[in-house]
């Protein structure tokens, strides 16, 4: 027993151990419970004597109980899912009624007896009881150790936060506290300034920017000899003087912004006008290479034109061939067919002169007929194939045309910018 309680009171160092390491209390709660739960596993494997789950339930009316040795080997323990803890127990019906009145003292007997007993089927009778209990008693032992554990970091904080408000208020209280000698040389320092006011800088006049804190610290006839010897000098008091300087000071500052403000307007004037000069230098090459395109369209139209024109001479020529040579054919015919006309008897040796000759020059006409369509179809196909050429160079140059606008437009544009910026930049110069 004492080394059970000693185990447990060493688990319970190591989980207390564990909150100055871990993150939270919560994990350390499921650690030691999961500690508690492989440990419960261990000890669920020491069974034994598997002869007396065999009959353990025959009867359940005995009232004496016979606990087994206290001995590991003679043990027959087991453990439910929630933790809890299952006995085999053994009783005799009759040592049971003798020793009811006399004492209620333990019998020990060893697994040989049992089975001995067992096998003449004269001996104990074998119950389970369930003992509960061990695990919510952990659960509830680590309960209060958070909650102990909580409180105690709960203090901790506590005094930590109330001290360190106290020393900041020390602190902000300590603050505006000077001793008599460092005021005694802050009243001699801005003194000493005062009587040389005269002979000041401009930027020592300045200083008293930074004698302000001190001054405010002065006792009140401090105060009021330095600003009698200002009013002597300057006809002013310290405090007006300072508001003069803070003045002057913020003039000055707004005078330095306003000239970096201006200097960094024209860098960055500067820096668009030089990104647009190079954008111009683009944009007019990309005008150049559209004109280029576009002269080269043009002209080869315009060669194209001018071979549609001699095709279109051609053709006609050709047609007017044709026609010529069909014409001629058709006087012939018509000439045959009017000798052919008269009767044998009307016919004279010129007319049968004539048809010889008619006959004769028929060949050579349908020769000049069929010489004259070739020509006619060869003229429309060179024709026909010029004009296409055209259309397509017409709408070449269409394009070319086109782009060069857009170049155009694109080139005056930054132009524009150009010049809009320039002149922004030339009125930050003047």
């Amino acid at each position: 027993m004492s080394q059970k309680h000693s185990k447990s009171q060493d688990e319970i160092s190591q989980l207390l151990d564990s909150f100055e390491v871990e993150d939270t209390l919560e994990e350390k709660m499921e650690n030691f419970t999961q500690e508690k739960e492989r440990q419960s596993r261990i000890e669920r494997a020491r069974k034994n004597s598997q002869d007396f789950n065999r009959r353990n339930t025959e009867e359940m009316d005995l009232t004496q109980i016979i606990d087994p040795i206290d001995d590991s080997e003679f043990e027959d323990e087991e453990y439910e899912e929630d933790g809890s803890q299952t006995k085999t127990m053994m009783w005799d019906k009759d040592q049971i009624d003798l020793e009811t009145t006399d004492t209620n003292k333990t019998v020990v007997i060893n697994d040989d007896e049992i089975q001995s007993l067992l096998e003449e089927d004269k001996g104990p009778r074998l119950k389970r009881e369930v003992h509960r209990g061990s695990a919510r008693k952990s659960n509830q032992d680590t309960k209060k150790i958070a909650i102990i554990v909580a409180g105690v970091i709960a203090v901790i904080l506590a005094g930590v936060a109330i001290f360190g408000v106290i020393n900041l208020i020390g602190g902000l209280g300590s603050d505006d506290q000077i001793s008599e000698e460092e005021q005694k040389q802050n009243y001699e320092e801005i003194l000493a300034w005062a009587n040389d006011y005269d002979f000041l800088t401009d930027d020592e006049k300045a200083d008293i920017i930074d004698f302000e804190t001190m001054f405010n610290r002065l006792s009140d006839e401090q105060q009021s000899k330095i600003n009698k010897v200002l009013k002597s000098k300057t006809g002013k008091t310290f405090d007006e003087l300072l508001a003069q300087a803070k003045s002057d000071a913020k003039d000055k500052a707004d005078a330095s912004n306003n000239n970096t403000e201006v200097a960094q307007q024209k860098a960055k004037l500067k820096e668009q006008i030089s990104n647009l000069k190079d954008d111009l230098a683009d944009a007019k090459q990309a005008l150049d290479d559209a004109n280029s395109k576009l002269n080269t369209a043009k002209s080869n139209l315009s060669s194209i034109q001018s071979k549609v024109s001699s095709a279109n001479s051609t053709l006609q020529n050709a047609q007017s061939r044709k026609a010529s040579a069909d014409q001629a054919l058709a006087d012939l015919e018509a000439e045959r067919e009017a000798i052919e006309s008269k009767d044998n008897s009307e016919l004279t040796n010129e007319d049968y002169q004539k048809l010889q000759e008619l006959y004769n020059k028929r060949p050579g006409l349908l020769e000049e007929q069929s010489a004259a369509q070739s020509a006619v179809e060869s003229a429309q196909a060179t024709y026909n194939d010029l004009v296409s050429q055209q259309t397509q160079a017409s709408s070449e140059v269409d394009s070319a045309q086109s782009a060069v606008n857009d170049a155009q437009s694109k080139y005056d544009s930054i132009n524009s910018q150009l010049q809009q910026l320039q002149k922004q930049l030339d009125n930050l110069d003047d």
